[in-house]
């Protein structure tokens, strides 16, 4: 096997011991290679989170490279700071980000470095639990071409009254995911469906919904906007992304990028300066799609709790 060969199945042993993932850039200079990568800790590289096979391929490089390893900063979008002693649960994502691990930990909702689970079978690495993730991927995929070619197509259009029943329960599922989120500044209620039925019949705002097979998987509520009257900010007209919300068995599969298109549309058609949003820091999923579709952060709202400050 060449040097580079040996390189790759080295990284290719990290991914699969679950110390690096999958999002790998290799650059090839005159006398040195680069590898750039996310870990989940700082101390992923570190000989006990090791595998067998990982210590062979370290062995063998060696031979032709002296290693050496630098941190250059931290993943700007996910914060994986997993700490629950013993997880009573877990979640494995199908979504396709490389840069996370897949599998999450139910009670605290951070994401697990692979390797600190236990290895359920031969050979000893974490080929098993990322296999999952690839075989349910796959299936993703399919499902995706399966819309694309227009069975399950998607369409997206301007929430009805006729509509309203169906918003006002994902609305419910929308404020129980935000209380798990931030328990002190939000909780789990019942939508009546007065506040999507005002909506829709207002001038100066929609909710605009994406429907699979008539059946309606996700919404976004936008409405016009101004900037505050004060002679010290510039005036602007922009279009504010109020809530959005798709299914979780609709998830990663385009519809909320869809649901953003439309909300720009929809800024652009009433001449609007821009589309404005706000999301929680602890919803890293809404805030790496927001960061991918343009978005930039403009203003942090911070809060001094009495009996923290």
């Amino acid at each position: 096997m060449s040097v580079s060969g040996n390189i790759w199945g080295y990284l290719g042993e990290l991914h699969r011991n679950g110390q690096i993932h999958k999002d790998i850039t290799l650059i090839y200079n005159d006398n040195s290679l680069q590898a750039f990568f996310f870990m989940p800790e700082l101390d992923s590289l570190d000989e006990k989170n090791s595998s067998s096979y990982v210590v062979k391929g370290l062995m063998v490089i060696s031979k032709d490279y002296a290693i050496t390893s630098e941190i250059l900063g931290r993943n700007a979008v996910v914060n994986e700071v997993y700490s629950c002693k013993n997880s009573s649960w877990y979640i494995l994502y199908t979504h396709r980000d490389y840069t996370i691990s897949p599998i999450v930990c139910g009670d605290c909702l951070k994401a697990i470095p692979v390797y600190k689970l236990p290895y359920i079978d031969f050979p000893k690495n974490c080929q098993h639990e990322l296999g999952w993730q690839w075989d349910y991927e796959l299936i993703d995929e399919l499902w995706f071409h399966i819309i694309k070619q227009g069975r399950g197509k998607m369409n997206i259009r301007k929430a009805i009254l006729a509509d309203v029943k169906t918003i006002s329960t994902m609305y419910e599922d929308f404020y129980a995911f935000h209380a798990q989120l931030q328990l002190d500044y939000y909780r789990e209620t019942q939508e009546t469906g007065k506040y999507p039925e005002e909506t829709i019949k207002s001038e100066d705002g929609d909710i605009i919904i994406a429907e699979i097979d008539n059946d309606i998987v996700g919404f976004v509520h936008v409405k016009e906007e101004k900037t505050l009257p004060y002679a010290c900010i510039v005036p602007h007209r922009f279009a504010l992304c109020v809530d959005l919300f798709v299914l979780p068995i609709y998830r990663k599969k385009g519809i909320g990028t869809a649901l953003l298109n439309a909300v720009k549309e929809w800024a652009k058609k009433r001449d609007l300066d821009y589309v404005e949003l706000r999301v929680l820091p602890e919803n890293e999923n809404a805030s790496r799609l927001y960061l991918e579709e343009g978005f930039q952060k403009v203003l942090y709202t911070m809060r001094c709790l009495f009996n923290d400050c």
